[in-house]
């Protein structure tokens, strides 16, 4: 997520934090401007629907990248059991060739990343279509069924290699939908800031006026002075 957008999101929540802090609320609770606690209501509620969406973009993406890390596994696992029976079959047959080609361990084919581990299972299901109907395979475990899981694996993995677009489409659209919400939550934002000044009667208002001023800096401090998790939550103020 971009740095800039979510600098400012976490603006935006810091100071709704720091407008709910029980020695501020008093300042500007059913106090004049009135407006202020309104505004900062409407402010709350637009906050909530962007988290949403920024919680829905994450997922989006956690979503498609689960789907294939366990196609990734089970197509790793099949590959290696096949590659286990060839092995097996060529030792009995002393095919020293063929042995060659398929005599690996389960952390080669975890090593393989996207196109050469289909390749690696595409090339078992070659050598394995031809070895299946030889004499002994079977008994070696080098059977139909299989090979027709190699495919299988083979298949759900490409599928989702393949077409990532929708995932990341999603994404895209959803990532799209929080800036411009971001966008209108600045504005939001500014309105308050024309506001708040005029708590300034008091020391307990300069003090709510200079924390808020500060909530405010995180959108031009990279990620802030410290971790998302000492940002006051979003709590919607007292009506």
């Amino acid at each position: 997520m971009n740095d800039i957008v979510t600098n400012r999101f976490r603006s935006v929540k810091a100071c709704i934090g720091v407008a709910n802090l029980p020695e501020n609320k008093p300042v500007w609770e059913g106090k004049p401007p009135l407006g202020f606690g309104e505004d900062l209501v409407e402010l709350t509620t637009a906050t909530s629907t962007a988290d949403e969406v920024a919680a829905r973009a994450s997922s989006a993406a956690k979503g498609y990248a689960d789907a294939k890390d366990e196609a990734e596994d089970q197509l790793e696992a099949t590959c290696y059991k096949t590659a286990r029976a060839l092995s097996s079959h060529f030792k009995k047959s002393r095919d020293l060739t063929r042995l060659a080609k398929v005599d690996f361990k389960l952390g080669y084919y975890q090593k393989l990343r996207d196109q050469f581990l289909v390749t690696a299972a595409t090339d078992l299901i070659t050598i394995g279509t031809t070895a299946k109907d030889e004499p002994g395979a079977e008994k070696r475990g080098l059977t139909p069924a299989l090979i027709a899981s190699l495919q299988t694996a083979l298949g759900q993995f490409s599928g989702i290699d393949s077409t990532p677009r929708t995932g990341i489409v999603n994404r895209s659209t959803l990532l799209k939908d929080f800036t411009a919400k971001v966008a209108a939550l600045m504005e939001q934002l500014e309105d308050l800031d024309d506001l708040i000044v005029q708590y300034d009667g008091t020391e307990a208002g300069r003090n709510f006026i200079a924390a808020w001023h500060q909530a405010r800096l995180i959108v031009d401090s990279g990620h802030g002075p410290g971790s998302d998790d000492e940002i006051p939550p979003v709590n919607p103020p007292t009506p």
